[in-house]
């Protein structure tokens, strides 16, 4: 993964606190991480920012709802770094909409195999053979295809 910024910070803001994760690149390449709790209060909320400034942070990342990220933006807008209001609502519909999709193909893979099995069998399982192994209490489709298929396939 490339790296576009090399000092960044999230901020996690809840009523009470505000969770901030600290990343920066080592020299070297690696990734230094840091976090750290800081309370809603002034003085604390005057600390995140010296706190930004002394790891010379860049950018900082924000997610909140409703408004209570109004009062950090205008303490840490004085700073040096380039503030940015993230929605973790839409991120999320986002990803799940990618898991929705994702689904959607593997049920679709799903169709196609069981399709392939079911032609695979059908000289070893007919229409009115299955129906009555379906009936069995405990036994289903899998499960007799399991059965013909280690049973009758291939001993012709």
């Amino acid at each position: 993964m490339e790296t576009i910024y090399q000092r960044v910070a999230g901020l996690d803001i809840h009523k009470a606190n505000i969770v901030v994760c600290l990343r920066k690149m080592s020299p070297d390449g690696s990734v230094e991480e840091d976090v750290r709790t800081f309370a809603t209060m002034t003085d604390e909320l005057l600390a995140l920012c010296d706190c930004l400034s002394q790891q010379r942070v860049t950018h900082v990342a924000m997610e909140s709802t409703g408004v209570l990220w109004k009062p950090i933006w205008n303490i840490l807008e004085g700073n040096e770094s380039q503030l940015q209001l993230v929605n973790a609502r839409e991120h999320h519909q986002f990803m799940l909409e990618q898991l929705m999709d994702h689904l959607a193909m593997l049920e679709e893979q799903i169709t196609r195999f069981t399709d392939r099995i079911t032609e695979a069998l059908r000289p070893f399982l007919d229409k009115e053979t299955f129906d009555r192994l379906d009936a069995i209490p405990g036994v289903n489709r899998v499960t007799i295809e399991n059965v013909v298929a280690q049973n009758w396939c291939g001993h012709e």
